[in-house]
């Protein structure tokens, strides 16, 4: 709760019908990584404590948990169902799934090189695929704008890996498109994405230098059941645009092909036609 996504957030379970929440107490990373792997959110990347993503509400279900990090679920997990805490100790996690993003070389926080925290590191964005949709997207979920420009001075791959996401323009966060990361075919012959959002300033003579002034914004999102196959995540509106218009392009081929041939055998059919009445002719004529 409160990490803007299922992948970071402030841990809480339920028991007895009522939600509550998880004391702080013995709490470290292999509590975090059982509540990872049991959320579908990859490993754990950090055991947080003192209600960092806020001060949770009702009852503090779990104290003093004391996971191996084998088990299946946190309730499987040593603790004690009585406690001595209050909500300022609230447990939290961030898992590996998590993205967050930040704009760097710019002169403020709305415009640079796009950059998503995923898995732990920094990456850039690859820019095959970054046009107004993702760029409106990002401004939107970084607090900036509600549109963007995309520079055309390219970036460069800078960072340890390379994020690729195609967007409609809707969607609440870039964790929300359709998303690969490192994906050689997608991303290895280009260059990486920047954005000015309406309201930020990028320095022309600074664009690929290393970052003045940066931040990130901790929005992440499980990415839907749609983007969990391989196969549909390389599928994007500019890919279907593309198929349509080979499909299109194919058939007016086709269709000159067999006006040609049409137009070849008629002219044999005439010019056959035309020997016959000579010949007719000929004969009238002895």
């Amino acid at each position: 709760m409160d990490g803007r996504g299922k992948c970071s957030g402030r841990v809480e379970l339920e028991y007895n019908g009522t939600w509550g929440t998880v004391c702080d107490d013995s709490w470290d990373l292999a509590d975090a990584e059982v509540v990872c792997r049991q959320l579908n959110c990859g490993w754990a990347l950090q055991a947080l404590n003192a209600s960092y993503f806020q001060k949770g509400t009702g009852p503090i279900h779990l104290d003093e948990v004391k996971c191996s990090g084998n088990e299946s679920y946190l309730w499987d997990c040593p603790s004690e169902k009585s406690h001595d805490c209050g909500h300022k100790e609230d447990a939290g996690v961030i898992c590996s799934e998590h993205q967050a993003w930040r704009l760097s070389g710019g002169l403020d926080a709305c415009a640079g090189q796009v950059e998503v925290f995923y898995r732990g590191v920094w990456n850039t964005v690859c820019g095959s695929s970054w046009y107004q949709d993702e760029a409106n997207v990002l401004c939107r979920s970084l607090g900036c704008s509600d549109k963007a420009l995309v520079p055309k001075t390219p970036f460069n791959h800078t960072l340890l890996g390379k994020m690729y996401y195609q967007c409609y323009g809707h969607e609440d966060s870039l964790a929300d498109c359709v998303w690969r990361y490192n994906k050689p075919t997608l991303c290895d012959h280009f260059s990486a994405a920047g954005v000015i959002c309406d309201n930020g300033s990028l320095d022309s003579r600074n664009l690929t230098a290393t970052p003045v002034t940066e931040t990130v914004t901790p929005v992440s999102h499980l990415p839907t059941l749609r983007l969990t196959s391989p196969e549909k995540q390389d599928v994007g509106p500019s890919y279907h645009m593309l198929q349509i218009l080979c499909i299109v392009l194919g058939l007016l081929l086709f269709l000159a092909l067999l006006a040609h041939i049409i137009i070849i055998l008629l002219k044999r059919r005439r010019k056959n036609g035309a020997f016959g009445m000579l010949g007719v002719g000929g004969q009238n004529t002895k």
